[in-house]
């Protein structure tokens, strides 16, 4: 089992992000690690996968924050961009937030529009594809 590959892991934290964390983390009574930042500060990076284009994604949570099971990416596809037709062996979650496309999910074509949230079983060939004027946005959780 192989996740794509990222151009980079860099990740932007500021203050603000570190203070709000510690004041949840009291606020809660939490006694473990507790990470919080905001998917405007965390930087895009180009999306590597071999077959994409015009796809960039921000790594929002991973191994580095403390996950241990999954990791939580934003993926943005930009004007006539696409992923590859690909399957893996996981499952995951996805939620659109904003702009439009389709996912072709087993050769089905779905419309994609803010508030569509699916998933895709391990193995089901997929494939997203930007439709309308502005990026397609959607929150996905992956196993690390």
């Amino acid at each position: 089992m192989r996740s794509p590959r990222w151009a980079s892991r860099t990740r932007s934290r500021t203050r603000h992000d570190a203070g709000l964390a510690q004041n949840l983390r009291r606020a809660a009574g939490f006694p473990g690690r507790l990470y919080s930042t905001h998917v405007r500060s965390v930087p895009a990076i180009r999306f590597l996968e071999e077959g994409s284009h015009n796809v960039k994604m921000k790594p929002l949570i991973s191994r580095e924050d403390g996950a241990r099971k999954t990791a939580m990416h934003e993926l943005i596809i930009g004007k006539g961009g696409y992923s590859t037709m690909h399957r893996h062996e996981w499952d995951h979650q996805l939620v659109v937030t904003e702009g439009h496309g389709i996912v072709i999910l087993d050769g089905k074509k779905i419309p994609l529009r803010p508030g569509v949230v699916f998933l895709v079983q391990s193995n089901e060939m997929h494939q997203f594809l930007q439709r309308g004027k502005g990026p397609l946005h959607f929150l996905t959780v992956t196993p690390l």
